[in-house]
């Protein structure tokens, strides 16, 4: 295997990247990385993307001889310190960890029950720097086995580590939280009646269809072991409070752990000011003296990290310490003045920021430290290039982070910050430490700012008279993006991944479109552009859990949009979608019928098409199946007169289901097979698993249980990998029918109760059609298992994970489980 790499190990800075370079260097595959350690394929993607590192005995254990590094020891050591520091622990003693092979199985299981806990700490891509006593403080002060504060608020200044100092210290945390550490980032959120989405959200609450959201997360954590970290409360410091209060005051094992640049101001917070990093003494002599300070090592590893050679020395600490005392220990500040070691040395680093800091404050040679701050910004501003400046700026427009692509449609121009430059010019911003890039699984790199460098970019925006101008190319980009991502929707990538990464640029466009503008009132062309974009993506609202929050932009903008566009014609349907999961049929019909009239009168069969069909699921709701069957065929055929083929198969496979429900399966046969040909041709897996899904019942109501189960599994197999959640709880649903058909209700209860938590988790209302089709059997297996052992069953079910439901529900049950056997299917 090879020898020594063929590239410095110091150009390696990431965990993620050098385990990237050395499974190439052996050309090793993911999957093939992942049998040999015993992993899995998604847990090395995340692993090589920096999403976590692993244990560190597991590394020398498993990942060593995978890699055949066993003779290489300054790149183990080198990939070990990259762990280490992603995880922010020490090395043992001794430099690097040995292992035996024979641990190999216990490492494995515990890193099993590490992939386990339940959590969405972000890992950093930079290590910890100190902070030992302050982390000590927090924990002893959120220590559930003590005597605990239940709301603790760091406070500080924009830059002072607010944010990393909660994450480091809820790392130290994690197995004290049985239900999990929670992250809720508020920095994007203006609307404070977003708060509570953001919070559901992160949970992955449902929505209730019968209460209201607060109710539904009250009522998720009223049992819950967890801790929340609320993150950059300024902005929303109200709501914010609002929301801690009311959840510490009815959920009694609830804790949070707020950032906010003041405090919440709420019965029973407790208050901690972050300080500076130490800094050092004017007397202080060597570079051994200097570097115990954490200011100095801050200073220090980020400038190896812009420049590796540098090294701290007797020469040139005076200069380091120089710096972190003008700059008052603060760490944003401080990582900024260490990425101009690319351009500058540590003497003119120095100078500079005397020099600049007395221009900048007026000649004061003391400042407040958010000015020390603001100062450092405007410094490291100043050194930019024109060009960079302004793309800098203009990035501010964004909200939650950006693609390059989004990037280059938005802030990009023919002269200054051209689209060929422009990827150049953002690498020079992340350089300067000024944009963070991440990486995230199955979508593009994103970029994003600190929360202080965004104010402070968003502010000269709006000096410089550009705000309007690039929020209008910002609306353009995101609906001119949703409205092409619309037809793959439902496709392998499916473009809802895209619409959920940008639900922040999503709000921030439809903010503008309501916005009043010069005229006191919102623009009835931006109204009606802002109701197209929501339209485009509308499973985001209805299937991803963001149900209320889609209905209020609806209402907001349904009110702003009266005319009779076909954007209102369209929305108006998707309306009477919320209207529906809400229970309110009236409206719901309402919604469809006025729908109607304007696509008659504005002469779009389209539109007229989606009308007919919701009018179409009232009827098949309400068991109407005489009245439903027509609509739906008129629906049907003006789809195919569009050549619609989408929605010729979702068509096809409504009226298969009405058809059943009446008993008329052959009848039904030929609809499945058409949309089942339809999906498959444009290799749509999304719809080919409902296909399979109604096939399946039709083999069950003819008593072919065998093959029933073939098309159940493979289809509950699709909808697994395209992550269709509602699909999903309807194959598990169909399963549990056909184990009870077969005789199997124990079985047949466990996978019923399993897919009604599912069910639950996502908030929406199961067709009756459906609904009927799959729980026929349920009073039986009650009667024949007796009520007991039937609940024992549901609630065994209920407590399953996602992945164990779905596992449980593909194994074929054995024949011993049978206590009778029916005939008919039903």
């Amino acid at each position: 295997m090879p020898g020594e790499s063929s590239i410095p190990l110091d150009s390696f800075i990431t965990f993620g990247d050098l385990l990237r370079y050395l499974r190439r260097r052996v050309r090793l595959t993911q999957r093939e990385v992942a049998i040999a350690v015993g992993y899995s394929e998604a847990q090395i993607s995340r692993l090589e993307q920096n999403q976590r590192a692993p244990d560190l005995s597991a590394l020398t254990a498993l990942f060593i001889p995978a890699l055949y590094l066993e003779d290489e020891p300054e790149i183990v050591a080198r990939l070990v310190d990259l762990a280490a520091q992603a995880r922010g622990e020490e090395l043992p003693r001794g430099g690097i960890l040995t292992l035996s092979s024979s641990a190999r199985k216990e490492v494995v299981e515990s890193l099993q029950m590490e992939e386990n806990v339940q959590t969405n700490l972000p890992l950093h891509l930079t290590s910890f720097i100190g902070r030992g006593r302050e982390i000590a403080e927090i924990k002893q002060l959120l220590d559930p086995t003590h005597e605990k504060a239940r709301l603790v608020t760091l406070t500080g200044s924009g830059g002072c580590g607010k944010t990393r100092l909660a994450l480091e210290t809820a790392r130290h945390l994690t197995k004290e939280f049985e239900d999990g550490i929670w992250l809720i980032e508020l920095a994007s959120i203006l609307d404070p009646a977003l708060v509570l989405q953001a919070v559901s959200t992160t949970l992955h609450i449902p929505e209730a269809q019968d209460s209201a959201l607060k109710e539904a997360i009250t009522k998720y954590l009223r049992t819950k072991h967890v801790l929340l970290i609320l993150d950059n409360c300024e902005q929303i410091v109200s709501a914010a409070a609002k929301f801690a209060e009311d959840i510490l005051r009815v959920c009694p094992h609830v804790q949070i752990l707020a950032t906010s640049r003041e405090i919440l101001n709420i019965p029973g917070e407790t208050h901690f000011r972050v300080p500076s990093l130490s800094l050092p003494k004017d007397d202080a002599s060597s570079a051994d003296i200097f570097s115990r300070f954490e200011s100095v090592r801050l200073f220090v590893e980020r400038a190896q990290a812009a420049f590796p050679p540098f090294e701290l020395n007797d020469g040139n600490a005076t200069f380091v310490a120089q710096i972190c005392r003008r700059l008052d220990g603060i760490p944003l500040a401080i990582e900024l003045a260490a990425a101009r070691m690319t351009a500058l040395s540590i003497q003119q680093i120095a100078t500079r920021l005397e020099t600049s800091f007395q221009l900048l404050s007026g000649g004061s040679t003391t400042m407040p430290r958010h000015q020390t701050l603001q100062a450092t910004i405007e410094w490291s501003r100043s050194l930019l290039s024109e060009a960079e400046g302004k793309l800098l700026e203009r990035l501010s427009i964004f909200s939650g982070g950006w693609t390059l692509e989004a990037a280059e449609s938005v802030a990009s121009d023919p002269s200054l910050v051209p689209t060929d430059q422009l990827l150049d010019l953002l690498s020079q911003l992340v350089n300067k430490s000024l944009v963070i890039v991440e990486w995230q699984s199955k979508i593009e790199p994103r970029y994003k700012m600190l929360q202080t460098i965004l104010d402070f970019a968003r502010e000269r925006l709006k000096s410089q008279g550009e705000m309007e101008a690039l929020r209008d190319r910002h609306f353009a980009h995101f609906l001119k993006t949703a409205e092409e991502a619309e037809p793959r929707l439902f496709a392998e990538k499916s473009s809802l991944d895209w619409a959920e990464a940008e639900i922040d640029n999503l709000r921030a466009a439809l903010t503008w479109s309501l916005d009043n503008g010069d005229t006191g009132v919102p623009s009835g062309e931006r109204t009606g552009q802002g109701l197209e974009l929501m339209a485009y993506v509308w499973p985001l609202w209805l299937y991803r859990g963001y149900l209320t929050e889609g209905r209020e932009w609806m209402k907001q903008l349904l009110a702003a949009h009266t005319s009779p566009t076909l954007a209102r014609a369209r929305a108006l349907l998707l309306r009477a979608d919320f209207a529906r999961a809400e229970g309110d049929y009236s409206g719901q019909i309402a919604f469809i019928q006025e729908s109607l009239w304007l696509a008659q009168n504005l002469g779009d069969k389209k539109r007229i098409a989606w009308a007919l069909m919701e009018l179409a699921a009232i009827e098949l709701d309400h068991h109407h199946y005489l009245e439903c069957i027509p609509l739906q065929v008129e629906s049907l055929q003006l789809f195919k007169e569009l050549k619609e083929d989408l929605w010729v198969c979702r068509l096809s496979y409504y009226l298969a289901e009405t058809h059943i429900a009446i008993g008329n399966l052959e009848a039904a046969k030929p609809y499945v097979l058409q949309g089942l040909g339809i999906s498959r041709a444009s290799k749509d897996k999304w719809h080919i698993a409902a296909g399979l899904e109604g096939l399946g019942n039709l083999e069950r109501l003819e008593g072919r249980f065998r093959q029933a189960r073939e098309h159940y599994s493979e289809g509950l197999n699709l909808r697994v990998e395209v992550m269709d959640k509602v699909g999903i709880t309807y194959n598990l649903k169909a399963l549990a029918q056909l184990n009870a058909v077969q005789g199997y209700f124990d079985r047949a209860a466990r996978i019923w109760g399993a897919a009604e938590k599912l069910h639950q988790n996502l908030g929406f209302q199961p067709t009756p059609a459906r609904e009927q089709l799959y729980t026929t059997l349920m009073p039986t297996a009650r009667e024949r298992l007796g009520e007991t052992s039937f609940m024992a069953s549901w609630d065994f079910g209920r407590a399953m994970k996602l992945d164990e439901a779905i596992q449980y529900a593909l194994t074929p049950p054995d024949e011993k489980e049978s206590v009778l056997v029916n005939k008919s299917g039903i």
